[in-house]
């Protein structure tokens, strides 16, 4: 049996343990919203069956930015094959899939079960942010017309804090949907509905800018759990227009980039464009001609996330801190370092700890997705709801696919008005309790 050969059938086998523990997953927790079931449900997107497809397409058709087939050993492939078997078990294993407790959703009164005080701290919230978060959508937008430009980047000018508080127009419009539909008092299922397909339709036209494929799922993600199982019996036929609509609005914007390179397909999609199987072998080939990056992708993350955060209090972090991935990956590929080439998650631990740097990542990433499907099953309100979904929404889209810096960098600045409303609502109920305490009779 040769190495391609044995590699496509460890995948085959890998993709379909992981098709298993998917469902599994989903059964157990009990919802299509299942956190931990959707990052297996990726991991097996980004890595077996981006393997199986990049591994047996045509040598006619383009492979990605980096051909394990033309660039690589049969030996890195057969490796890259074996580590992506080995990290499904360790994924699997760390999300709780076998044996562990199940985490079904919370009540359907915590998804309603505002009170009037929390909703007028909901309500404020999002009525503050929308002049700011339409302002900063006005300029990114008339910056993107003046350069002509379908998707945009990287920004100059101090234009980076527009792009938080533009996206911030999503939680403007849903905490104001919350605060008047979320109360003691349920209204109707046609109500939700709508409020849903007004949130989507707004969020898909505040991000055609960014020509991100996942960034609006990853927003409206937390919305959809809040609001879903208030739709009654519309649940179902909703979820199935969702998902066509999402896939739908993922595959055009695909083949709107490779429009240029001859179209796209669904192989390209699965291969490179979503998968990730052959910038992991890509990684493999780098450490072995120049060893491990010894967390040097990781300094440059945090040096821009230090500096995200010191650019917003006028300060400047003057020190770079070495090549980000995407950095390295293009200068590597495409000789450039302005190249944009996402490694994602397991080729970016991969490049700098080796193969048990990758396993510690997924497992990593496994515990992250039990911990938060656990913490959403324990929601006692929508607030705390949205907050939960949303670091789940970011644990399936900005993990495997992204960077490393990406998840903190799109929870602090893109997230911002909802730790603001969670922690505006806790304190307004811890205030509650303690003057709540402070009236109860002593005991004699």
């Amino acid at each position: 049996m040769t190495g391609h050969t044995l590699a496509t059938s460890t995948l085959l086998v890998t993709t379909l343990v992981g098709a298993f523990g998917t469902v599994r997953l989903f059964k157990m927790d009990r919802t299509l919203f299942s956190v931990r079931g959707l990052v297996v449900l990726n991991y097996v997107l980004t890595m077996p069956i981006s393997g199986l497809v990049h591994l047996n397409t045509p040598e006619v058709q383009r492979r990605g930015y980096y051909d394990l087939l033309a660039q690589s050993s049969s030996s890195t492939i057969l490796n890259t094959a074996m580590l992506t078997a080995i990290g499904l078990v360790v994924l699997l294993a760390t999300a709780g899939v076998f044996g562990q407790p199940a985490f079904p959703p919370p009540p359907t009164d915590s998804h309603s079960g505002l009170s009037p005080r929390n909703r007028l701290t909901a309500f404020t919230i999002g009525v503050l942010l929308l002049p700011v978060s339409i302002l900063s959508l006005s300029t990114i937008r008339a910056y993107a017309s003046n350069l002509n430009l379908d998707r945009i980047l990287s920004f100059n000018d101090g234009l980076a804090r527009h792009v938080y508080a533009s996206q911030w127009i999503v939680w403007a419009v849903t905490l104001v949907a919350v605060s008047l539909l979320l109360g003691r008092k349920r209204s109707a299922a046609t109500t939700y509905a709508v409020a849903l397909v007004a949130i989507s339709g707004i969020s898909a036209v505040a991000f055609t800018w960014s020509g991100g494929r996942s960034i609006l799922v990853t927003f409206l993600l937390p919305v959809l759990i809040v609001f879903f199982p208030l739709l009654g019996k519309a649940r179902l036929p909703f979820a199935a227009v969702t998902a066509v609509a999402a896939t739908s609005y993922i595959y055009a914007l695909s083949a709107k980039r490779l429009l240029t390179q001859g179209g796209a397909s669904i192989t390209t999609s699965l291969d490179w464009e979503w998968g990730r199987f052959s910038m992991v072998g890509f990684s493999s080939d780098v450490v072995s001609r120049e060893g491990l990056l010894l967390g040097e992708t990781y300094l440059s993350g945090l040096n821009q996330f230090l500096a995200g955060i010191l650019g917003l209090l006028g300060l400047t972090l003057q020190d770079q801190a070495g090549r980000g991935a995407s950095q390295v990956a293009g200068e590597y590929i495409l000789a450039s370092t302005d190249a944009y080439i996402v490694p994602g998650l397991v080729s970016e631990a991969l490049l700098n700890f080796g193969g048990v740097g990758a396993i510690i990542a997924l497992a990593a990433l496994g515990f992250a997705s039990k911990w938060v499907q656990k913490s959403i099953s324990e929601c006692t309100d929508p607030i705390a709801l949205l907050l939960w979904a949303y670091i789940g929404a970011l644990l399936v889209f900005r993990t495997l696919n992204a960077d490393s810096w990406s998840l903190p960098t799109y929870f602090l600045y893109s997230g911002a008005p909802l730790i603001a409303a969670f922690a505006s609502t806790r304190a307004s109920r811890s205030g509650h309790i303690a003057s709540a305490t402070q009236l109860m009779p002593s005991s004699p």
